[in-house]
């Protein structure tokens, strides 16, 4: 094997890395400014980007329409495709290795012509990636940043720009109308897909529905249940985040697997979770204003609750004058892993509390 196709080998198990969910440390603290995503323009219905904040920039493509979507390295070659087939990425082109290489330090193999014809290797079937692009790393001399794609025969372009840290305009998801009932907490956590964090000590069974509206966890004296044949059970993190099978049917009678022997438990909300096309900064103005209202229906017992939110834009501070924390960095899988966490700590203060008594 030359030293080329090693190079090429590596290449493909790093982006395989990083091509799964996000959940990556967060060292926000080390940087001058955050990248933010402004506009995407051709608008193609079934395209959506989004920018988060790992280590590096990270740029999410998913794109579901029928023509693949082409990504321009940064000496104008083909350098990743993501469309019906899944994702594959041009090992020729320098691109693919830097943006596989966060730190900026790995030397690029030699052979690399990008000015040859393409050579595409596979990377996924699935129809979204995500990937450390150099170009949208922050630099002074540099306010904003772009990235060309091609779509079919037109040409478009993801563009970008920098806000400053202690004043980085972001979104925050808050509760608009709490549920308050004696021996039921309901907390939220705030991220790109925000959770909700569930302890019912009280004598009556907590309902959840899916997104369908199908039952997908109970939550009771008897400990927490989850619905095995609802999508949420995968999407949600009952567990892990999975992909959703295709035995799992929101119509089927429900199919119940305990979860814990607690009556605690969390889940990814993804009807508070904002579209990625709302998060084009050229579309949010300067003016602080909610851009998503949502509801998660309740049963606790014979009675009806409802736990709704709301989704805000805080502009940076220069148009606002105020700042909050940013949780745009977190995804899915990082949500998830940090409330599980949560939960376990909660559960074993909860055993040893019982036990007190």
């Amino acid at each position: 094997m030359t030293s080329f196709h090693r190079a090429v080998a590596a290449l493909a198990a790093a982006f395989l890395f990083l091509g799964t969910p996000l959940a990556l440390a967060h060292e926000e603290a080390s940087l001058d400014a955050l990248a933010v995503l402004v506009d995407v323009r051709p608008t193609i219905e079934m395209m959506e980007v989004q920018v988060f904040q790992l280590t590096a920039p990270v740029i999410v493509l998913s794109n579901l329409d029928s023509r693949s979507v082409i990504v321009i390295g940064e000496t104008g070659e083909p350098f990743l495709r993501i469309g019906p087939a899944g994702v594959e990425t041009n090992v020729r082109s320098p691109t693919s290795y830097r943006a596989a290489d966060p730190s900026g330090e790995r030397p690029l193999p030699a052979g690399l012509d990008p000015s040859a014809r393409p050579e595409w290797i596979t990377l996924s079937r699935e129809t979204t990636w995500s990937w450390f692009d150099p170009r949208a790393v922050y630099s002074p001399s540099s306010p904003e940043w772009t990235i060309p794609l091609r779509v079919g025969r037109h040409v478009g372009t993801i563009f970008g720009s920098f806000e400053p840290i202690d004043g980085h305009g972001h979104f925050a998801t808050r509760l608009v109308d709490p549920v308050t009932v004696d021996g039921l907490t309901l907390r939220l956590f705030d991220a790109s897909v925000p959770a909700i964090f569930v302890r019912n000590t009280t004598q009556e069974i907590l309902q959840v529905p899916g997104r369908s509206g199908e039952p997908f966890l109970r939550i009771g004296p008897r400990g927490t249940f989850g619905n095995v044949l609802s999508p949420d059970y995968y999407a949600s993190g009952s567990q892990t985040v999975r992909d959703v099978p295709p035995g799992a049917d929101p119509a089927a009678e429900p199919r119940w697997k305990r979860l814990s022997a607690e009556p605690v438990w969390q889940w990814l909300e993804y009807r508070a979770r904002l579209p990625a096309s709302a998060h084009q900064r050229a579309d949010l103005g300067n003016k602080r204003k909610t851009v998503l209202s949502w509801t998660t229906p309740l049963r606790l017992g014979s009675d009806e609750l409802k736990l709704t939110g709301q989704v805000e834009w805080l502009p940076p501070r220069d148009s606002h004058g105020e700042h909050t924390a940013t949780t745009e960095w977190l995804g899915p899988t990082a949500a998830a892993v940090a409330l599980s966490a949560l939960v376990v700590y909660v559960v074993r203060r909860w055993r040893v509390s019982r036990l007190r008594r």
